[in-house]
Order: C-alpha cells, then sequence, then structure tokens
C-alpha cells in the first residue's frame, strides 16, 4: 500500500494583549512558530511515498523538518 500520513506545514501565533503592550511600551507584539514536514506516516519501510520512483535521477531533497521562530515588535 502507498497510504500515508504527513503533517506538512503548521503555523501559530499569538498577539500580545494591550495592557501587555501598555506596560512594555510596544505598539504591537506577536510571536510565532512555523513548522514544515514534522511528520510523515507510511507502511512503506525506507521509501518516500511522496517522491516519484520512476527510474530516472533526480536531485529531490528527502523529508527534511524546518522549524522556525520569530518575534514581530512594533515600537
Amino acid at each position: 500500500s502507498s497510504t500515508f500520513f504527513a503533517l506538512r506545514n503548521v503555523n501559530i501565533s499569538y498577539n500580545f494583549k494591550p495592557n501587555v503592550l501598555k506596560a512594555l511600551d510596544v505598539k504591537a507584539l506577536r510571536i510565532y512558530a512555523s513548522a514544515e514536514n514534522l511528520y510523515l506516516h507510511s507502511a512503506r519501510k525506507g521509501l518516500d511515498p511522496t517522491q516519484n520512483f520512476s527510474g530516472l535521477v533526480t536531485n529531490q531533497v528527502g523529508f527534511n523538518r524546518v522549524v522556525t521562530f520569530g518575534v514581530n515588535v512594533n515600537f
């Protein structure tokens, strides 16, 4: 079976409330996290079911996880 389950993109952010912003003397404050390729479940071991295995050689990157954190501040 080539059935698979993949969690590809997850984004989460939080905007701080005005009373917190007033205490910090900023106009806006947001923290965020973004993640790509967090999870892949497949019955096939050793093969990435999202790739095309047609016999041609291609330079495709496999299942790399990328996690990004950030802060946006407006003064």
